[in-house]
């Protein structure tokens, strides 16, 4: 069964004609839009995470450049953890003072 047919079997249903001749299949509409509505929530979320790891890929090539440009990577990373050390130091400051 393909994959469009499994998402939609929840919103399928059997009717019998009016004169009784046969049945017939047709979908829910009220479930297929239910249906659509969870795909496109889900299609949203993704777009979201593809764009935080399009922000997280550009800040690796940022600072492949540094590294690059300073021609030190050992020197970069001193200064990178430094910077970091300060930063969560500030931040440890800014917690303590607020409690």
């Amino acid at each position: 069964m393909s994959e469009l047919k499994e998402l939609l079997l929840p919103a399928l249903r059997q009717y019998q004609h009016n004169d009784c001749s046969g049945l017939l299949f047709g979908y829910d509409k009220d479930e297929v839009e239910s249906i659509v509505d969870n795909l496109r929530e889900q299609l949203a979320k993704a777009n979201e995470r593809v764009e935080e790891l399009e922000c997280s890929v550009d800040k690796a090539n940022e600072m492949l450049e540094e590294v690059r440009a300073s021609g030190d990577l050992g020197l970069y990373m001193d200064n990178k953890l430094t910077a970091f050390l300060v930063g969560d130091s500030e931040q440890l400051r800014k917690e303590q003072s607020s409690d």
